[in-house]
């Protein structure tokens, strides 16, 4: 039985590459683009069933999901995206990403400049664009830059990001094994042999630094030439002759052990050639996917691809299957979020809260009655039932749907054209069919140009309109989407992996908030100043709860209980919280939930890869806060005589 996804291959038939007629050994399906975009496909089951689904069947059953598991292959890939300073190029990128079902993108030549070392920006459905600078020429032209374009889940699991010079950028990622990609972006043919040598010594240096147990991939344009070694290499190959960057390849290479994944699998000549030049119309073989020897059997496929054609670039997408598992990060489930408005309008709608938060914290309640008196066990009994209430009651806030431009009805067609026209270029480079591609991409950016101005017009007429309603809370919000002014740097802090940054931000937030008072003199006795004065230190009553009540700001953030300041405003459980606050006057018994506090990180300026550079705002209980304002309402009419 032949496999379809075996790595083993046939030998050439033939020195010449001209001659080869023999299809890939693969599974190959055809996607929108053309008729030779060809993607990794599962094999399908004589009854019709997509091993796809039955995949994605059992790893639901032992807890898995997404690209990186232990019985799925991880998609990685490399692409010179010639630029992407505009930002419809880099949505575009983003979608033409997700549809390849890439866990991994090396990207080159992007041409943005920006002063940080290292930027990261999100892009749509948690796709992160981590890039160095680029640079300028002596015309002050941007020029070069190398970076990743990574899923969410492979942005949750890099432990190491870390720049060697300007055209080689290593990224490492938690897993068994575990995986390390260096994206590069070698000098031309056509530039002097120091800088050559120079690139080459800063790529050694990069492969020298990961441990030898690392699966490590090298990817990027190479501008390299590479030919048969000699009779014995049965490699698949493009070019005939090795030129001077093919040479200084082979060299490192041998020094780190590595092998170009394009030359073992059997591909026919069309699916060989990544780049062809606008100038002289001649196709190469220069984008390559190298892997450390140690791994060569984890790569289970490498393709070449024109699934990103609609992007502009003059090199096509290099894609390895590698089979491998990242650990998955484990993540805190969502917390839900209701929508508490309808309680502040409707009188019927508190009653029924009222009645179900009442009954459901009694019914739990005597249950333990024969128990002794917990408070932080009664207190995760009010919370059940203010849950309970919430999930019968209320109507969950929908998640906030962007505008995604790519899904335009416009931008699909113009896609679609620039696809079939990169095909006509493609199989017959020429000056006609080079300038339909020319115009294929002016439409498309104007396509993007259009939807954009439709959308900035769309959001500037809401934010009036809230402006009009004196909804100003809506209005700026829309004011802040448009202009940007209050977006959230996205970095990634120092620490190696998920539960060492974790343990990063616990030490500095204990440092920050959680010394004790630095007192000099404990023993030292200070005289009173003034008479002892008349405060009550008897229990609350209910008016003192309903003065307090109404300082309550409602919209506000909640603390760990999830009891948002509108249920406690609104919702008639006094004697209730009344119990809870008149045992921690009188006796002192306070529940853990009081004392646990959410911590929210908010960057201050410098290097946001340093916790240092965080102050916390802290989130604590509503119900405690209450407390607190009771006892300062009984204080503040003393201390006003003073």
């Amino acid at each position: 039985m032949k496999f379809l996804n075996s790595t083993r291959v046939r030998a050439p038939n033939s020195d010449h590459v001209e001659v080869r007629q023999i299809y890939d050994s693969v599974g190959l399906k055809p996607i929108t683009g053309g008729s030779d975009d060809d993607v990794l496909s599962a094999p399908t089951l004589q009854d019709g069933t997509d091993q796809r689904e039955m995949k994605k069947k059992s790893e639901e059953k032992c807890g898995s999901s997404g690209v990186v598991s232990c019985s799925s292959r991880v998609s990685i890939g490399t692409l010179n995206v010639r630029t992407i300073r505009e930002h419809y190029k880099r949505i575009e990128l983003a979608k033409l990403f997700l549809d390849s079902n890439i866990a991994v993108l090396g990207v080159q030549e992007h041409r943005i400049v920006h002063d940080e070392e290292i930027r990261i920006e999100k892009q749509a459905k948690g796709v992160h664009l981590v890039t160095t600078s680029a640079w300028r020429n002596s015309r002050q032209a941007a020029t070069g830059g190398v970076g990743f374009m990574l899923t969410q889940r492979a942005y949750k699991a890099v432990s190491l990001m870390k720049s060697y010079g300007r055209r080689v950028f290593l990224i490492s990622f938690d897993g068994n094994p575990r995986l390390t990609v260096i994206t590069v972006y070698s000098p031309t043919e056509g530039s002097s042999e120091v800088d050559a040598e120079e690139f080459h010594e800063c790529l050694r240096a990069a492969i020298s630094d990961v441990p030898a147990h690392h699966l490590l991939m090298v990817v990027g344009d190479l501008n390299a030439h590479l030919s048969r070694v000699d009779e014995n290499d049965k490699g698949w190959y493009w070019h005939r002759t090795q030129n001077r960057n093919g040479g200084l390849l082979r060299d490192t290479m041998l020094e780190g052990n590595l092998e170009a994944t394009n030359h073992r699998f059997q591909k026919r000549p069309n699916k060989l050639w990544t780049h062809l030049s606008d100038g002289t119309l001649s196709k190469s073989q220069i984008d390559y996917v190298l892997v450390r020897k140690k791994w060569r059997n984890s790569v289970k496929d490498t393709v070449v691809s024109n699934s990103f054609h609609s992007l502009g670039a003059d090199h096509r997408v290099v894609i390895s299957a590698v089979k491998l598992s990242l650990r998955k990060c484990k993540t805190a489930p969502r917390v839900p979020r209701y929508d508490y408005n309808p309680l502040k309008q409707s009188t019927e709608l508190q009653v029924r809260y009222s009645v179900e938060v009442n009954n459901r914290f009694a019914l739990l309640s005597n249950r333990e009655l024969d128990e002794q008196y917990n408070p932080t066990a009664k207190y995760a009994n009010l919370m059940d039932a203010v849950q309970t209430a919430n999930q019968k009651l209320l109507r969950h806030i929908p998640r906030r749907r962007r505008n995604d431009p790519t899904r335009d009805a416009r931008v699909s067609g113009c896609r679609s054209e620039l696809f079939k026209a990169k095909d006509s270029y493609h199989s017959d480079p020429s000056e006609s069919t080079r300038e339909r591609v020319r115009e294929c991409k002016e439409a498309l950016a104007e396509s993007y140009r259009l939807v954009e101005e439709e959308t900035l017009s769309f959001k500037i007429s809401q934010a009036e309109n809230a402006a009009d309603r004196c909804k100003n809370k809506e209005s700026w919000a829309l004011i802040n989407d448009i202009t940007g002014r209050k977006s959230k740097p996205c970095s990634l802090v120092d620490g190696g992996s998920a539960e060492s940054r974790l343990r990063n931000w616990k030490a500095h937030f204990v440092k920050l908030l959680g010394q004790p008072p630095s007192v000099p003199d404990r023993e030292l006795e200070i005289p009173a100043i003034h008479p002892p004065q008349s405060i009550s230190v008897e229990e609350f009553t209910r008016d003192e709860l309903a003065e307090a009540k109404k300082t309550i700001k409602e919209g506000k953030a909640y603390g760990d209980d999830n009891i948002a300041p509108e249920v406690l405003k609104r919702v008639d459980m006094d004697e209730v919280i009344l119990d809870f606050c008149n045992r921690a006057l009188t006796d002192g018994s306070i529940p853990d939930q009081w004392r646990q506090l959410n911590i929210v990180p908010v960057p201050k300026k410098g290097n946001l890869t340093k916790v240092d550079n965080y102050r916390g705002i802290a989130l604590t209980s509503i119900v405690s806060k209450t407390l607190n304002r009771m006892i300062l309402n009984r204080i503040r009419p003393a201390m006003e005589k003073i």
